[in-house]
């Protein structure tokens, strides 16, 4: 299944962001994108805020 997840950034402002992930479910698709974002901008787990995840048809 396809998940868009949404949050923010919170160092040095906030930055935020919208990305797909294949996941089987909401906690996983989310748990992907803090894991590809914090090694993408070398930020710690606990900087990332997920604000909502919604499923794509």
């Amino acid at each position: 299944m396809k998940f868009s997840v949404e949050g923010f950034v919170a160092r040095k402002g906030i930055k935020k962001f919208k990305i797909e992930a294949e996941a089987s479910n909401e906690k996983h698709a989310a748990a992907l994108v803090i894991t590809k974002i914090g090694s993408k901008q070398g930020v710690k787990k606990n900087a990332i805020r997920i604000e909502s995840v919604n499923k794509v048809d």
